[in-house]
């Protein structure tokens, strides 16, 4: 198993800041792993995070189909527990949508690729799944939001044993 580390920098509304510190009016460094699992066909993206926002979402997609080894038809899974916050605007969600239905359309994702995240109990995603169901217009059965790696991995039909051994390797 190869861990592919990015970084992204997301600037607010004055710029990117000096120092990197949080704020409205400052640049936050983010740091983000994914790892590609053709045998189960998923990928999994790992918030380093506290803060998951609509910037992060479009950078981590981005690095992900740009990456040679990308299949199409696998499953994307993100792992939030690490993250405390999360910040996405109905703007944020629009180009997210816009962006993966151009993902879809230059073949780079599959329409049938599902969206799981895992996320701990005490984290708001506020009404981000359901704005992503509704403006999708794609099968609300293709976006789930779960607690744990396990329930993940029960939602997409994966061997207990097929998942410990991809992901263990």
């Amino acid at each position: 198993m190869e861990w592919r580390a990015f970084f992204c920098r997301s600037l607010g509304p004055k710029g990117p800041s000096e120092n990197g510190t949080r704020g409205p009016d400052r640049g936050v460094f983010v740091a983000y792993t994914y790892d590609l699992h053709p045998e189960i066909g998923i990928l999994l993206i790992r918030n380093a995070g506290d803060t998951w926002t609509g910037e992060d979402i479009l950078a981590s997609a981005g690095a992900v189909v740009s990456d040679e080894q990308m299949e199409p038809g696998l499953d994307w899974v993100y792992d939030l527990r690490t993250v405390q916050e999360a910040i996405i605007g109905v703007e944020d969600m629009e180009c997210i949508l816009e962006r993966f239905s151009t993902y879809r359309a230059e073949g780079r994702v599959a329409s049938s690729s599902a969206s799981v995240i895992v996320r701990t109990e005490d984290v708001n995603l506020h009404f981000t799944p359901t704005l992503y169901k509704h403006r999708a217009g794609r099968p609300e059965e293709l976006f789930e939001v779960v607690q744990t790696l396990e329930a993940a991995r029960q939602y997409l039909g994966i061997q207990t044993a097929d998942w410990n051994a991809a992901l263990t390797d």
